[in-house]
């Protein structure tokens, strides 16, 4: 599961490195992937290495935010996030 979940941020990072040269960069850009399963605790090594070679400066920060989608808990968790670049 860590895997595929991995490949999904990476591929989400691709899409948005492609379209960076349409956003407005006077000021730092920061990329937040949403991820809704509550499996992933942090990125691999490689992951973490293959994001940063994608991103080559696009982004000043990437963090995976998990928060938990379509809960009915009054008190669902808190968001968390994990620190890419």
């Amino acid at each position: 599961m860590q895997a595929e979940i991995e490949q999904l941020v990476l591929g989400s990072v691709m899409d948005k490195v492609a379209k960076v040269g349409g956003y407005d960069t006077s000021h730092p850009l920061w990329l937040a992937v949403c991820n809704t399963n509550d499996v992933l605790r942090g990125l691999s090594p490689s992951a973490s290495s293959a994001i940063r070679r994608l991103n080559a400066g696009q982004f000043a920060r990437i963090c995976v935010f998990h928060c938990p989608m379509d809960v009915l808990d009054a008190r669902p968790l808190s968001p968390r996030f994990v620190d890419v670049v």
